[in-house]
């Protein structure tokens, strides 16, 4: 079965490449408008003293050029779009970048959360006990409190429309604690994920808002491309499909969640880890 989400109007959040660019395109091949949300400034307050909060500022090396090139991609598709920049933890940037959508396009159909940062150390995953505050406030403010900032004004939108649906990208990290590479932060703010997305389902299932998640586990990625063969490989032979997912399968998923298809489903987080983790 074909989805047609024609005049359908999405925001995808850190689209500007990997899981988001994929989800943006997809969508606009089921014939959805799609707004580009791209962060390309550093807001953060990092001090450039130490290696890591070098290493966090670098995170925002600018993806302007990247969304735009998102942007022509739908475009050709022959759907209407435009990049927004937007720091996802900043209340204010994402009042204006939900005010310039709705100056744009007049409504708001679909809110996929995906913008999310998981810094990676020179030495590898970092356990709990030396993770510091920068990194930690980093990872919770972009992608528990950016889902947080999102959903709400979203919703304000939404509530007047009497319609919407919300799809948050959680992790299966969320289940197992293994946050790699950065480690703790990226796990717990991917579980806070799951609860926001029953909490604020639970609040708007009786205003035909529906709001699910979905959980990847090991998906093809620019991690992937940097890690040695043999790396792959063990991460794929250590799940039952005896493979990585494709950022497709996962744009599916999303999108059926958005779509009526979906329609009974609320508060839900759908597992995609091709048998990796089982609830």
């Amino acid at each position: 079965m074909i989805i047609d989400m024609s005049g359908k109007v999405v925001l995808v959040t850190g689209a500007s490449q990997g899981l988001g660019e994929t989800i943006a395109v997809e969508f606009a091949k089921c014939r959805a408008d799609v707004v580009v949300n791209y962060t390309s400034h550093a807001t953060k307050d990092v001090s450039d003293q130490n290696e890591v909060s070098q290493m966090m500022a670098n995170l925002y090396v600018s993806q302007k050029e990247k969304a735009q090139n998102v942007v022509e991609r739908i475009v050709k598709l022959g759907q209407k779009s435009m990049p927004i920049e937007c720091d996802v933890s900043d209340s204010n940037e994402v009042r204006a970048m939900f005010s310039k959508t709705i100056d744009e396009f007049g409504r708001i159909d679909v809110l996929v959360n995906n913008a999310a940062v998981n810094p990676k150390r020179p030495e590898g995953k970092t356990p709990i006990y030396r993770i510091t505050d920068d990194e930690w406030n980093l990872v919770l403010d972009t992608n528990l409190k950016g889902a947080f900032n999102c959903t709400r004004e979203a919703l304000n939108v939404m509530l007047k429309q009497k319609s919407g649906s919300i799809v948050n990208i959680s992790s299966a990290s969320a289940h197992t604690g293994n946050g790699a590479p950065v480690g703790a932060p990226y796990c717990i703010s991917k579980a806070g994920i799951i609860c926001l997305t029953k909490a604020a389902a639970l609040d708007v299932a009786s205003m035909g808002i529906r709001i699910n998640a979905v959980a990847p586990g090991p998906i093809e990625g620019p991690t992937n491309q940097r890690n040695p063969a043999e790396v792959n490989a063990a991460m794929a032979n250590s799940i039952p499909m005896k493979r990585i997912g494709k950022r497709e399968e996962i744009a599916h998923a999303v999108i059926f969640l958005a779509s009526e298809l979906s329609g009974f489903t609320t508060g839900e987080t759908l597992n995609l880890s091709g048998g990796w983790y089982m609830p």
